[in-house]
């Protein structure tokens, strides 16, 4: 007899089949949990990051644009463009900076640079 057909060796094969699968069940459902509370941690600190009230001086920052930027798997962020910095030979170096932030603070953001440029305009 072979120790193919041994009842013994076969009754204990299952017995450890049936462990292993039950380990994997196990393994994947703590990943799937896993996951769930990374997403539901995401969210709340994109949540967070999205109510915050933004504070930015347009006028020390020396702002040329801000606009809104949505890419497909990405959330919804405010973009100021800004000059960074002048190089040696006199260029001006553009810099962004970005917040992540709700569409109510967005559109004050815009307001606020809008009356910047008048000031700017009128100067």
């Amino acid at each position: 007899m072979n120790w193919f057909s041994s009842p013994t060796i076969i009754s204990q094969l299952k017995a450890r089949i049936e462990q292993l699968e039950k380990s994997v069940e196990y393994h994947e459902d703590l990943a799937r949990r896993s996951v769930d509370q990374v997403s539901r941690l995401q969210q709340s600190i994109d949540d967070s990051a999205r109510n915050a009230t933004p504070s930015v001086d347009f006028d020390r920052m020396e702002a040329f644009s801000v606009e809104r930027m949505r890419d497909r798997n990405e959330a919804p962020r405010t973009v100021i463009g800004y000059n960074k910095d002048v190089s040696e030979n006199g260029t001006v170096i553009p810099g962004e900076w970005t917040l992540y932030c709700n569409d109510e603070h967005h559109e004050r953001l815009v307001r606020e640079f809008n009356e910047y440029k008048a000031r700017c305009l009128n100067k």
